[in-house]
């Protein structure tokens, strides 16, 4: 949705296929960094984004072994700058970096966004704004991707009824799909980290801190963290499990998280709280880019969820670049190098989020530094390829 506006803001028409429906309906918050805001900021001027963001308090760092508290308090508005951050990697990592006191950490103050919330402002902004440009087409799935001299194509699966749907053509796709259509070997790292997550009420306290505690899993005796995000209807929370959370039962799941709000001090769960397995493991495409297919976000990585870094990337960087690349062949640029710049920048990415996001990913497992988790090796340090 990103892409199709900023095409659309240089008179690009472009064509959206969702898989979901027309309404976003996603429960988890994205922590939202500054450079993250700045890019909402220029999707819409007039702020109909921006203004979906709850601001951020402070971060607070809790170890229950130790007893050490650490908080990160902010100060000022969050201030979006539609001026700043387009395709600028560095400035996210600045920002990401900001809570473990890099000196040229972005200081602005963070804030909440719910990611259906976003995908139902982003849908709602086309609709409004970029209708003549961008026509949004939910309950489009997409089985396979081809492409020839001068077009790709998307090629459809069958409508709800069986029946056959015509395939969309264009100059360039973007593939922005967790499936990577476009295929290709791709990087995956080792390390691997189960949660589970559910939706809790707003605190009643009007409390704004993004909360990670850290306590001893009692089963194995591994350190286990506990993440609470805030925002104005709801708050989500994160808690670690030692095995994959697709095998914990509903009953046992919902007491789990039950025990856990209790311990860290977050509301309570309604009865019958639905919960969210998640199973994290880091991976990025080693092809960005496959002729006049571009990758975007879901496509070309799977970073660690609880930075929302995967989300941040894909506005920040992958989106503004994926613009630059299409305006450009569309000018008559040659193909193969307009694409490559592409993939070269979109790997350049990938690599400073996996130095940025993988050591914390080793910390939260309780890897020590300079170790590596068991498991088969590839090339580089604790790599798989696939």
């Amino acid at each position: 949705m990103a892409t199709a506006i900023e095409l659309a803001q240089r008179g690009v028409p472009s064509v959206v296929l969702e898989q979901r429906g027309a309404t976003g309906t996603r429960e988890p918050l994205f922590n939202v960094a500054p450079p993250f805001a700045d890019r909402l900021a220029a999707l819409d001027p007039e702020g109909s984004l921006t203004k979906l963001l709850v601001p951020v308090d402070r971060i607070e760092v809790v170890d229950e072994r130790t007893g050490r508290v650490g908080a990160r308090e902010f100060e000022g508005a969050l201030a979006p700058d539609a001026a700043r951050s387009r395709g600028d990697m560095g400035s996210l990592v600045d920002a990401l970096d900001a809570h473990v006191g890099s000196a040229a950490a972005d200081r602005r103050r963070w804030a909440m966004v719910g990611i259906g919330d976003l995908e139902n402002g982003l849908r709602e902004l086309a609709r409004t704004k970029h209708a003549d440009l961008i026509d949004l087409r939910p309950d489009s799935g997409v089985g396979s991707i081809r492409q020839g001299d001068g077009w790709a194509e998307a090629v459809l699966t069958p409508a709800a009824d069986g029946a056959a749907r015509d395939a969309v053509r264009g100059v360039m796709l973007v593939d922005a799909s967790g499936r990577d259509l476009a295929g290709g070997p791709r990087t995956t790292w080792p390390e691997r980290s189960f949660w589970l997550g559910a939706r809790l009420p707003a605190r009643t306290d009007g409390s704004r801190a993004i909360r990670r505690t850290r306590d001893i899993e009692p089963t194995t005796g591994a350190p286990r963290l506990t993440v609470e995000l805030p925002s104005a209807d709801r708050t989500l929370l994160w808690t670690q499990v030692p095995r994959d959370p697709t095998t914990v039962s509903a009953d046992a799941a919902g007491a789990l998280i039950a025990e856990r709000a209790a311990a860290v001090g977050a509301p309570t769960p309604a009865a019958g709280a639905r919960t969210m397995p998640v199973t994290v493991q880091l991976w990025t495409s080693d092809q960005p880019a496959v002729g006049r297919v571009l990758k975007v976000g879901d496509s070309v990585r799977g970073p660690y969820f609880m930075t929302s870094s995967g989300a941040a990337t894909a506005l920040v960087h992958d989106a503004p670049r994926a613009v630059d690349a299409i305006t450009a062949v569309l000018d008559g640029a040659p193909l193969e190098a307009t694409v490559g710049a592409y993939a070269d920048a979109v790997r350049g990415a990938n690599a400073r989020l996996v130095d940025l996001v993988r050591p914390r990913l080793l910390d939260d497992l309780g890897v020590p530094r300079g170790e590596e988790q068991p498991g088969e090796k590839g090339p580089g340090p604790g790599r798989l390829r696939t």
